[in-house]
């Protein structure tokens, strides 16, 4: 697996400090969809955060095996 930090070009502090030492994508996006609620798209979606598009992380979350309804 590829840590997120380092395929994306975001230079957002949150999306630069968004992974905890030895935190993986499958963790980090779970813990971002955490405090996002679910939210994917907008502003304040994971999406934003992450320093990805809507339809990257889509994908990522579908190849990882991510439900974000589950997480509810």
């Amino acid at each position: 697996r590829t840590d997120i930090t380092a395929v994306t070009t975001d230079t957002s502090p949150v999306a630069t400090e968004s992974a905890k030492e030895g935190e993986d994508e499958y963790q980090l996006i779970i813990r971002v969809l955490k405090e996002t609620n679910g939210v994917v798209a907008g502003p304040k979606g994971a999406a934003q955060r992450l320093g990805l598009k809507r339809t990257t992380l889509l994908s990522r979350m579908k190849r990882l095996g991510i439900d974000k309804d589950a997480l509810a």
